[in-house]
């Protein structure tokens, strides 16, 4: 196992025990939902999706405190879980594999991975939901630390959550101004905003905090390069992207609508 395969696995299992923590002291627990796994057979699917798509939250038996009153209600709501269609599996899915595809090009130039992660991110939030678009925005940062090898990924490894935080939050933003506003002005709306709101995120957390804190002195002299690809370039890449998803997305919007 190399050494990139080694640090993801370690990430996944950590994430595991935080979500593990986290369900035990709401008094929750999740549950892959057995169905979906046989509706969806493709074994690289779920490998990639079972985990964070197909579960669902069930109330367990104790002490109810607050965050579990809240799945409760949610959970009434969807009529006792939390379910995730096939069709929105097959979207995320396939939107993940255009991701991956692009990724390969990284090396070539961020401006033509970039843009097209978010167009897929934002694609997923319209067409299959937000938290299928946000399932998006952690698997991809991690596809693209194990294709591309990042060297500052690689001295930072903390970089990795944040670039998925401010994927959710294109998505959150996107997903949330859109359907607040409706027509193509919330549509609009929703992606400058969280364009410009990842672009902030990520250039004060990543490029102003941890990039000049814990940078390997060997990396210092491409500081400026790597501030810049955290901060500057998140923005043209995600107001890029939004454009492509906004092209792409009026005319599926009405193959959907006649679909359904």
């Amino acid at each position: 196992m190399n050494i990139a395969a080694l640090k993801c696995k370690t990430l996944v299992r950590q994430f595991h025990h935080i979500v593990d923590a986290i369900g035990n002291e709401a008094g929750i627990s999740y549950v892959v939902n057995a169905k979906l796994k046989e509706e969806n057979p493709c074994p690289v699917c779920w490998a990639l999706l079972a985990r964070g798509l197909a579960f669902s939250f069930r109330k367990q038996g104790g002490k109810s405190s607050a965050p579990a009153k809240a799945v409760a209600f949610c959970s009434a709501k969807q009529g006792g879980f939390m379910k995730i269609t096939t069709k929105q599996i097959t979207t995320t899915a396939v939107l993940l594999a255009i991701c991956i595809v692009s990724q390969f090009f990284k090396n070539t130039s961020v401006y033509i991975t970039g843009p097209i992660i978010n167009a897929c991110l934002i694609i997923a939030a319209l067409g299959a939901g937000m938290a299928c678009g946000i399932i998006l925005s952690v698997i991809t940062p991690v596809t693209s630390f194990l294709i591309t090898g990042s060297p500052i990924m690689s001295a930072i490894p903390a970089i990795i959550p944040c670039v998925m935080i401010g994927n959710i939050i294109l998505v959150v933003a996107v997903s949330l101004i859109a359907k607040k506003i409706k027509g193509n002005a919330g549509l609009i709306a929703g992606m400058a905003a969280g364009s410009i709101v990842k672009a902030l995120f990520m250039g004060v957390v990543i490029a102003l905090v941890l990039i000049p804190s814990l940078l390997p002195e060997a990396m210092v002299p491409k500081m400026a390069v790597f501030q810049t690809t955290f901060s500057v370039t998140q923005l043209i890449t995600a107001v890029i992207g939004s454009v492509l998803a906004f092209i792409i997305w009026i005319p599926l919007k009405k193959v959907i609508a006649e679909q359904n």
